[in-house]
């Protein structure tokens, strides 16, 4: 364009000669566009430099991972003088503390004790665990089952620091070439033992052992003749799992529950035509001496040959004059005690219940209940045994068709309707699970049944699908070529490798982060809720993210420490504790308690909660945000009870975390500045006692729990009505003419340590009333009200010049309420 108008310029063609003015001008105004021309190519030309320097911008600098590189012997203490890292890394956490706790022997039953012979007045924990995987590789089934167990031991030992529950690994190998067995075998029960210590497990590893070693063989025999001569162990008949096409019983997580939403057939194996399923068929039981007769259904209905009684609810009035009369079995010489019983659900169906005790788990304890008799008809073929006429020797499905046939010959049918049920199947042979009376032996006082690990989308782990997570990959991280390259030298066919890449692909677009054994415990042991677990990596990493925010808070805690600090020896309050030290102890004390009674019920959802919560939301959220004031005063007295305070939060936190994260407490527990004679006793946070609710209940208090409780949730509604406004937290109120204050109807709540509070957490000007203007002026601003409950309102107000006559106003419709 500046071209063209030069060339009209220079070109005139035949126009008259111009003045010198019109030169001037023209002079001027092509001064502008060359000025302009020169503007526009110096964009263009710093556009691409311009992009990438945005793209530059964009790109964030990633920090390397800090290591543990300090030469640090096998075996010796890891060298805690050095600073932390300013960022939880996995790697430098983890380094270095396995192979000290095993030299100072921390994991063996006798520390602290001269002997193993030497009684110990504490008593012992036992608890058993399975034999590794005969691969050789540990998946996350076992990581789940050794977390779960390692916390246990970790949480009983240190209440009895002088016993190890867990003496010796049984490890069971089968080998078709014995030549094989020892090398093979022990090369990689070697991975095994490298994973396991990997996971942080506190076994005894100078106890390992093979389960058919000749000594332990001995042991065995000698344990079951001495358990069952004492009457501790017996044989008793209990319902098992039992598959038919295996002959063997199963345990539940070889059990698949199908769902079928009614009338449905099913191939069973030994079978040519499929079974019916979904379907509940009704009949008649003759009442003895009578006409009457007592109508139930079953979906089951090969099993009324062992019924050995019919329960009716004991308010059910249809049926209170059959109470204690009996009813016949039309296919043998049986007569059935009609029962009481709160099992039979009142007003559903026909309100009687037939019972086949040998035959179903709720029968079961009936039966149990009311002294019946279990009577098993199936042999383990699942074919009909015992005398029933045309009906023994049949199979269980034959049978089905052919009894509804006679119950209708002899009037006693009534009707089949669809229903919709959950059929058991086996998911190795396929089979409809049948529940068997076996005779069964055990000796644990307790048994704890875990859920199963699934993928994020609730599937069952299967290399084919390409969703087998390595705990190894979760705690060192993976990425997606690496897990790609995993499938490539496994087993499977190309077809399947293409397919498992694929989901690969979708689950796991970035690869699987690092996370650390500690994330990868506390991650597994928290979705530990009774259902199974959909484990998602990205909440795995938020665990570990969890594990940055401890250490980031214990390394800015640990700043509060002078040289000259000297940590308390037992756990009495000095006196001079403020509101908000008391609170933290007394959170504390109620996290002690929820824990400790959360892991004697096995519910290790709730212990990482309530772990969880008090480091995150009260100590790192509240209670480090309160003390930021106290330390930058000059109040020694007021910061020397603050370090205690603290110091108590961060070494209670930490045992109470231990269980789960041994590697992080450890790291962190010896950098706390301990007494030097409590270091000697208890060297390593592994030998420390766990925090009991008998040591530290003094310290709860409710009345403050609940009065900075109630500070929190005005916090939280103050944060609402800012959030609303969009103010920011550093927003000069007084600039833009905004108030917030309170209206207080209680003097409980009114009072300076509340105002301190809120001033703390807020960072803006909180009055207890408006502060006094002029009497200029008439109340015309905006406002916005938040009755928060029968103690205070909230108002915030923007542009009010008077506020004496709003306050009489709301005083005078607040005493209307």
């Amino acid at each position: 364009m500046a071209d063209e108008i030069k060339n009209v310029v220079e070109n005139g063609g035949d126009a008259p000669p111009k003045t010198a003015k019109q030169l001037a001008k023209e002079a001027a105004k092509q001064a502008k566009l060359d000025k302009l021309k020169q503007k526009l190519e110096k964009q263009q030309n710093a556009a691409p430099k311009k992009d990438k320097e945005e793209k530059k911008e964009k790109k964030k600098e990633v920090k390397e991972a800090a290591t543990y590189s300090i030469s640090t012997p096998e075996g010796e203490k890891k060298d805690t003088t050095v600073a932390l890292p300013d960022a939880y890394s996995p790697k430098y956490v983890e380094a270095a503390w396995y192979s000290w706790w095993e030299k100072k022997q921390f994991f063996k039953p006798e520390y602290g004790r001269k002997s193993i012979l030497e009684p110990n007045a504490n008593g012992k924990f036992v608890i058993i665990i399975p034999p590794p995987n005969v691969t050789g590789a540990l998946h996350l089934g076992h990581a789940l089952t050794s977390s779960i167990q390692d916390s246990l031991v970790r949480w009983y030992q240190p209440q009895k620091p002088i016993v190890n529950p867990l003496a010796s690994i049984l490890l069971k190998f089968k080998c078709c070439t014995p030549n094989l067995y020892y090398y093979n075998f022990c090369r990689k029960g070697v991975r095994i033992y490298h994973q396991l210590k990997k996971m942080g497990a506190s076994y005894d590893w100078d106890r390992a052992a093979f389960t058919m070693d000749p000594k332990l063989c001995k042991a065995v025999v000698e344990a079951f003749v001495r358990l069952h001569d004492d009457g501790t162990i017996y044989r008793s008949n209990r319902l098992v799992n039992w598959s038919c096409t295996l002959k063997s019983a199963i345990s539940d997580i070889e059990v698949d529950k199908v769902e079928l939403p009614g009338r449905t057939f099913l191939s069973v194996p030994g079978y040519d035509e499929k079974v019916e399923f979904g379907v509940l068929v009704h009949f008649a039981y003759q009442v003895e001496g009578s006409d009457e007769k007592l109508i139930v259904a079953t979906t089951r209905v090969e099993t009324m040959l062992g019924d050995t009684a019919v329960a009716v609810h004991p308010d059910d009035e249809r049926y209170t004059h059959l109470h204690g009369k009996y009813v016949t079995h039309p296919f043998c010489d049986r007569k059935l005690p009609i029962v009481v019983d709160d099992f039979v659900e009142l007003g559903f169906g026909t309100g009687a219940v037939k019972i086949t005790p040998a035959h179903d788990p709720n029968d079961y304890e009936v039966g149990k209940r009311h002294n019946l008799p279990f009577i098993n008809i199936f042999d383990d073929e699942g074919i009909i045994v015992g005398d029933y006429g045309k009906f023994t020797g049949m199979k269980r499905f034959h049978a089905r068709k052919e009894i509804v046939t006679a119950l209708k010959e002899k009037g006693l049918y009534i009707d089949t309707k669809n229903n919709p049920m959950v059929v058991p199947i086996c998911n190795r042979s396929k089979d409809i699970v049948e529940p068997m009376l076996k005779p069964q032996c055990s000796v644990f006082r307790e048994v704890y049944l875990h859920p199963i690990v699934r993928d994020a989308h609730g599937r069952k782990m299967s290399k084919s699908l390409g969703n087998v997570i390595d705990p190894m990959d979760v705690i060192t991280g993976m990425s997606l070529e690496g897990l790609h390259q995993q499938l490539i030298d496994g087993n499977l066919d190309a077809k399947e490798v293409e397919k498992a890449q694929q989901g690969q692909k979708q689950d796991y677009p970035d690869g699987i982060p690092e996370c650390g054994t500690d994330a990868l415990r506390f991650a597994l042991c928290a979705m530990c809720s009774g259902r199974d677990i959909n484990l998602d990596i990205m909440r795995v990493q938020g665990y570990r993210f969890f594990c940055n925010k401890i250490w980031n808070a214990t390394r800015f805690a640990l700043t509060y420490f002078a040289a000259d600090f000297e940590a308390p020896l037992d756990n009495k309050l000095i006196g001079n504790e403020s509101l908000m030290d008391l609170w933290m102890l007394s959170r504390l004390a109620t996290a002690i308690t929820d824990a400790n009674r959360s892991f004697a019920a096995y519910d290790f959802a709730a212990v990482t909660t309530a772990i969880y919560n008090v480091w995150l939301y009260e100590l790192c959220d509240v209670y480090l945000e309160i003390l930021k004031p106290v330390f930058a005063s000059d109040d020694d007295e007021a910061k020397k009870t603050a370090q205690i305070t603290l110091y108590r939060a961060l070494e209670i936190g930490l045992r109470l975390l231990s269980p789960f994260m041994p590697f992080i407490t450890e790291e962190l527990y010896q950098r706390l500045p301990r007494p030097k004679e409590v270091a000697q006793i208890v060297p390593s946070i592994c030998v420390a006692s766990y925090p009991s609710e008998k040591e530290y209940y003094r310290w709860k208090n409710e009345d403050i729990e609940d009065e900075v409780d109630f500070v929190q949730r005005v916090v939280k509604s103050i944060r609402s009505i800012r959030g609303d406004y969009n103010l920011q937290n550093k927003t000069k109120t007084e600039g833009n003419n905004i108030c917030i204050f309170f209206m207080f109807f209680s003097s409980k709540r009114c009072s300076l340590f509340f105002l301190q509070i809120c001033l703390l957490v807020l960072f803006v000007p909180i009055f207890n009333r408006p502060p006094p203007l002029s009497d200029a002026g008439t109340a015309t601003g905006n406002s916005n009200e938040a009755p928060y409950d029968t103690d205070i309102e909230i108002k915030v107000y923007q542009g009010l010049s008077k506020y004496e006559s709003r306050i009489r106003n709301l005083s005078e419709r607040r005493k209307r309420q």
